[in-house]
């Protein structure tokens, strides 16, 4: 029997943008037969965040990613659960500079290894609420960077662990 479902999250994440950066995510589960786990396709964008190296200088960041993952498959028949997922995602990280002599526009490729917990509630048949935590490791670390008279200065560099907190609703299929 083919199960499956679809879910849209909002997020606040740090250490994958400059600052606190708000996200969405949209993902699909599909589950076959009775298998304990499901196949998870997802895709998240982080809208522009700026980050302000000194008065008008800076540069704007935004982030796109998709990606595969397999997760457990929390048992529908309960109001309370919880689930785990494990994947990998591939995206681009997008970006300009202003205010500085060379102001560059910044593309670079993100590759993360992520898992995240979640708790389900579900209020009504085929509808739950889901919420939790999640941690992302970037495969590569890039430096976005700008040059000026005084030298290279160093705009953002992604930290070696990123944290998220979701909180999303589940249509189950």
């Amino acid at each position: 029997m083919l199960q499956g479902d679809l879910e849209l999250a909002a997020a606040i994440a740090t250490g994958i943008l400059p600052q606190l950066a708000p996200g969405v995510f949209a993902r699909g589960r599909a589950m076959l037969w009775d298998l304990p786990f499901a196949a998870e396709l997802q895709a998240a964008y982080f809208p522009e965040r700026t980050l302000e190296a000194s008065p008008g200088k800076g540069a704007d960041f935004s982030l796109f990613y998709a990606g595969l993952g397999l997760c457990t498959r929390p048992p529908r028949s309960s109001t309370l659960a919880v689930s785990g997922c494990v994947g990998a995602d591939f995206g681009s990280m997008v970006g300009q500079g202003y205010g500085f002599d060379y102001s560059p526009s910044f593309r670079s490729p993100v590759f993360l290894l992520g898992a995240r917990g979640r708790f389900w509630f579900r209020p009504l048949r085929n509808l739950a609420i889901v919420a939790g935590p999640d941690v992302s490791v970037p495969l590569v670390r890039d430096h976005f960077q700008t040059r000026s008279p005084t030298g290279t200065e160093e705009l953002f560099r992604m930290s070696p662990v990123s944290l998220a907190f979701e909180l999303g609703l589940v249509w189950e299929l």
